[in-house]
């Protein structure tokens, strides 16, 4: 009752707003300078609901015991710098002075879920910036620990703020789900982010403290351990492509996709890039649609994963099995609402090349794109 009664709450306030501002966004079409306010408002009031969303998952997923950590080469340096540039706006629109501590690190690269670990560091910002008032202090310090083991690293990541603190009869209960002081009961959330913290900490075999003194300010330790990676076993580093506008001009598509919204979205972005596509609905007419092409008339193809008739594994299982001249190179996207770890790796066990989740961001998906697209050779000119 508890649950269905905070989600029952907390899921419908964004979806008022939406439901709302697109009403009166329909009803001033003519006026652009309101029409861009709702919007903005309807964008703000989707990424919290999508956030809630996210939230309901992954603590489903933690009490089942069925995340698998993805796990992949970290530069710590690199993982900073992210986490940096996400909160350090966010601070300065709310007033706050945010301040960045990091030691000398002996072992800069390791392996891990570079996911979960910002997960649960932007968790614990994200609080501390909820509950310290305007003008105060959010300090992240990050420092590099003896291991006991010479081949893993350990990391203490600190988030200490100037806040309203927490009072002794909820910080015995803090990471229990819904768990939200009276006196903050207007800030928007779940109550589920310190409970997914704590569960993802426990995943990774590390720990987390909190101390803290109402109208003092609160600090969560956290400490966690990981496999070092060895100078020969340090993986180049990812550079992160910022997209503004891309050039897809000369590109065909074949989009799989059973949702018309979704269909909408996907053509108008690849339009936008200068791409052309083609639609089908289902599985199985992507494999027959595929098969009957000529050689090199698509360049990728965007596969959704849950449809009627044939879904998306199956679809590429067999598009994978054909005599066609392309059937083993040509690049195929899952593009899914399905993001979890086990998602992933079931779609590049299934054939495909990369998995992009919805809701689609727009720079990642060109930057993916990018990577498994032959170059177009320029016509000869007379």
């Amino acid at each position: 009752m508890r649950f269905t009664s905070s989600m029952s709450h907390d899921i419908r306030t964004p979806m008022n707003a939406i439901v709302g501002m697109t009403t009166l966004a329909l009803a001033n079409l003519d006026n652009t300078d309101k029409l861009e306010d709702y919007l903005y408002k309807i964008s703000v009031s989707s990424q919290h609901l999508l956030s809630l969303i996210n939230d309901i998952l992954d603590m489903s997923q933690i009490e089942q015991s069925k995340i698998h950590l993805n796990l992949q080469a970290i530069r710590i340096e690199e993982l900073l710098g992210n986490i940096s540039s996400i909160m350090t706006t966010q601070a300065e629109s709310m007033g706050l002075c945010f301040n960045i501590e990091t030691g000398v690190f002996r072992h800069s690269r390791f392996t891990g879920d570079a996911l979960r670990i910002k997960q649960i560091l932007i968790n614990l910002l994200s609080n501390a910036f909820k509950f310290t008032l305007e003008g105060g202090t959010v300090t992240f310090r990050i420092e590099e620990l003896g291991a006991e083991n010479g081949e893993r690293v350990r990391y203490r990541f600190t988030v200490q703020d100037t806040g309203i603190g927490i009072s002794d009869k909820l910080l015995s209960r803090l990471f229990e789900p819904f768990n939200r002081s009276e006196k903050v009961s207007k800030v928007e959330g779940t109550g589920l982010g310190l409970s997914i913290t704590k569960g993802l900490v426990d995943l990774m075999g590390g720990t987390i403290q909190v101390e803290s003194k109402q109208e003092q300010g609160t600090k969560f330790e956290v400490e966690l351990e990981f496999d070092a990676l060895l100078e020969q076993e340090q993986q180049p580093r990812n550079v992160h492509v910022e997209v503004e506008s891309g050039d897809l001009s000369g590109y065909h598509f074949l989009l799989v996709e059973d949702n018309e919204i979704n269909s909408e979205i996907l053509g108008e972005l690849l339009q936008m890039w200068g791409a052309t596509f083609t639609l089908v609905c289902n599985g199985l007419q992507a494999v027959n649609e595929f098969n009957q092409s000529e050689p090199e008339t698509y360049d990728a193809i965007f596969m959704d994963i849950q449809m009627p008739v044939m879904n998306g594994y199956e679809a590429t299982r067999e598009i994978r099995k054909l005599a066609h001249p392309d059937a083993a190179s040509i690049p195929i996207f899952a593009m899914t609402a399905n993001a979890f770890a086990q998602d992933v790796r079931n779609a590049l066990e299934a054939g495909m090349n990369a998995h992009i989740s919805k809701p689609v961001e727009m720079d990642l998906l060109y930057s993916t794109v990018s990577k498994y697209l032959k170059k177009k050779t320029d016509p000869p000119q007379d």
